[in-house]
């Protein structure tokens, strides 16, 4: 039986090809392996293993086979989704097994329930509310589901309750399942996750946080993902992708006088003005809506997003990633290195003869005319197109940070180009 959504009741019937093999199994999130997880010993050595396994809740199904002298089989993953159950979704902190802890980053309560004043107003089996319903809201958009052994999760070094903690070593192996209800499309990979973001990390403004996923074959996956998860992008091999919270544009956010509030969400700035960067011809990131479930809890709207690093460039433009600089947010280093760029702003701050430095920049001689042994330093259109998006949306967080700007080293190279980036607070007042 395949991932997905169910309402009833059902048997999931696992198989190994391998006649002798033992087949390792779980239910609460964690990795089967020959040492762990619930073992079906084949009968003999001629017969294959089977085990029939009964679903009547959410939940995740994580499965491998394995035999002595043979490689095991990889680790298959499915999440089994019983809306009527999501909706009341409501983990106890700190009782019982598995164990959610009460606190997150010491100070802050944990949050696991949905709200039940939402889902009372949203019930589409009230036969007086006859608006858009939560569990057709549900099933209106593809499903992202993270599973991952609970204490990566939610342990002490959980990375979700240590979500200000930043780096490699805050980053857990784990399954990524997308299934879409309306159409059928679906994968699962392993890959690692990690927490993402800056102040959105922080529970003081909102206690729903980034993820990232990196492909790497570390986590018994494949080093990227081969699937067309951004639907208007030519690019169907993804390295990493950022699962973003919406952070100041949704509703768990705190409400910062004269800035932004949970009423005034939309859940589309940041898409938006990535979007208006397609519809004026230049390249972006491409982002899509999917709702996210992690270990079978619902949580929430989230936008799937390619970043602007050097796997990006690469995939769009050509040649190797280390080919490319990078240079975002605080002016800081994210890739290669920053020669070309310190060099560009000293040009740009001389102004003993602007006009001709202008066309330095470029790559041009003080004519303007072309001259192949100049370096390109920068790409001006594509600087003019951005700076006449982000001077209408007038975001606040910029241009002091939240942007990426990256360069090809070839000697083709049409120079710097800039990259939009986490633009939540903008088009305020409009």
């Amino acid at each position: 039986v395949d991932r997905g959504f169910y309402d009833a009741a059902f048997e999931v019937v696992v198989t190994a090809d391998t006649p002798g093999a033992t087949i390792a199994y779980t239910t609460d999130a964690s990795i089967p392996s020959p040492s762990h997880g619930t073992q079906v010993v084949a009968v003999s050595d001629e017969v294959a293993p089977v085990v029939t396994i009964g679903i009547d809740k959410t939940t995740t199904l994580r499965a491998m086979a394995f035999r002595d002298e043979y490689l095991s089989t990889n680790v298959d993953t499915h999440t089994y989704v019983f809306l009527d159950q999501v909706l009341t979704q409501d983990p106890q902190p700190g009782v019982g097994t598995p164990n959610y802890p009460a606190r997150w980053q010491s100070t802050y309560t944990g949050d696991y329930q949905m709200d039940p004043e939402v889902v009372a107003e949203w019930n589409d089996l009230n036969p007086e509310n006859d608006d858009f319903g939560i569990r057709e809201s549900l099933l209106s958009l593809p499903t992202m589901s993270i599973v991952m052994d609970h204490d990566d999760l939610w342990g002490q070094r959980g990375i979700y309750n240590n979500a200000t903690s930043q780096g490699t070593a805050w980053r857990r192996a784990a399954s990524i399942e997308y299934f879409d209800p309306a159409t059928d499309e679906e994968f699962q990979v392993n890959a690692g996750v990690q927490m993402h973001g800056g102040a959105s990390r922080d529970n003081l403004r909102t206690k729903k946080h980034s993820f990232r996923v990196v492909f790497k074959e570390e986590f018994n996956g494949p080093s990227e993902l081969n699937f067309p998860l951004f639907k208007d992008s030519p690019l169907n091999e993804i390295n990493t992708f950022v699962l973003k919270s919406f952070f100041t544009d949704g509703f768990p956010t705190r409400t910062q006088t004269g800035r932004y509030s949970p009423v005034d969400s939309q859940y589309l700035r940041d898409t938006w003005m990535r979007d208006v960067r397609h519809a004026m011809g230049t390249l972006d990131a491409h982002s899509e809506y999917v709702h996210l479930y992690i270990n079978g809890l619902y949580w929430g709207l989230y936008s799937p997003t390619e970043r602007p690093d050097d796997a990006f460039l690469a995939g769009h433009f050509g040649g190797n990633r280390e080919d490319y600089d990078i240079v975002k947010d605080f002016d800081e280093l994210f890739r290669g290195s920053k020669t070309t760029w310190n060099r560009m702003f000293r040009i740009a701050g001389d102004d003993i003869d602007e006009q001709a430095n202008y066309q330095l920049i470029q790559g041009n001689n003080p004519d303007g005319t072309p001259n192949p042994d100049l370096l390109n330093y920068l790409d001006v259109d594509n600087l003019i197109d951005y700076m006449i998006q982000h001077l209408y949306a007038g975001p606040e967080d910029w241009p002091h940070h939240n942007w990426y700007a990256g360069r090809h080293r070839a000697d083709d190279s049409e120079g710097y180009q800039f990259y939009t980036w986490d633009q939540e607070i903008v088009l305020d007042g409009r």
